[in-house]
């Protein structure tokens, strides 16, 4: 998550709330929403001066901006979710690498494009896992001006503009295939990407034995059925599926399965 200066608003000060919840609290009955006083709604909710000040300390009225966003992934909901603070309320929903019908982002105009130019090895995605959002800085300081959000599911980055808070790029590269990617960005807003696996590998040398090895795997094929193709022991095939994943940065089965696919080893 990261945090941003709304550049509006009056921060609430817990002192100040404090000092506030005495004055009233002392003071004649006021009458509030209802015909209630402060006092008397506190004795009918059974709350202590404590709980009064903790609502104060996050309550934001109607029409007032928060102090601070909060940038949130939305994991497999492949989007990002925008909450205020002090409020704590759920300002938006960013649709970034999944149809989001609500907002008809994905549904027939040109963020179907959008969502197209995010497709690999001539495979549709409409699917993600977001993770890891950065922030654009000028300076070495956070400037508000774009947010980058990782899918670390399918190697890919995305570029939500700040102004109005919609995705506008999604980029791809067929150097990075990294499971659990994300994103670094330099103090002057000049994006890199990087991928975030312990080797900070990007092109990957495979031998053809080892890429017959996981198109076989794809397959459904077990080590021992690999074996009696190859011509080779069953611990030899381990051996080449265990490099060839340390080589990937993968640490399951089924993520190198979804490699084969992502890299045309497999119809």
């Amino acid at each position: 998550m990261h945090w941003r200066t709304a550049q509006r608003g009056t921060r609430l000060l817990a002192g100040a709330a404090v000092l506030t919840l005495t004055a009233l609290a002392t003071a004649a009955p006021a009458a509030g929403p209802g015909g209630a006083s402060l006092q008397e709604l506190m004795q009918a909710r059974d709350l202590s001066e404590a709980d009064v000040t903790a609502a104060l300390k996050t309550y934001m009225p109607t029409g007032r901006h928060d102090d601070y966003y909060i940038f949130a992934s939305g994991g497999q909901g492949g989007q990002v979710l925008v909450i205020g603070v002090p409020s704590m309320r759920i300002l938006k929903y960013v649709a970034v690498f999944t149809p989001e019908p609500w907002q008809g982002f994905g549904y027939g105009d040109e963020s179907d494009q959008l969502l197209d130019s995010g497709n690999r090895h001539g495979n549709t995605l409409r699917w993600a896992d977001t993770h890891h959002p950065a922030l654009s800085e000028t300076k070495g300081d956070y400037d508000g001006q774009f947010l980058f959000i990782g899918d670390k599911a399918n190697a890919r980055i995305a570029v939500i503009d700040l102004r109005d808070f919609v995705t506008k790029q999604i980029v791809k590269s067929n150097l990075i295939e990294s499971d659990h990617g994300g994103t670094f960005v330099t103090p002057s807003i000049r994006a890199k990407l990087h991928a975030l696996q312990r080797s900070g590998r990007t092109t990957v040398a495979l031998s053809p034995r080892e890429r017959e090895v996981i198109r076989l795997i794809a397959l459904g094929n077990s080590n021992k059925e690999i074996a009696r193709l190859l011509g080779i022991s069953p611990r030899t095939v381990d051996t080449h599926r265990s490099r060839s994943m340390a080589k990937l940065g993968l640490h399951s089965v089924a993520y190198l399965v979804r490699y084969a696919v992502q890299a045309g080893m497999v119809g």
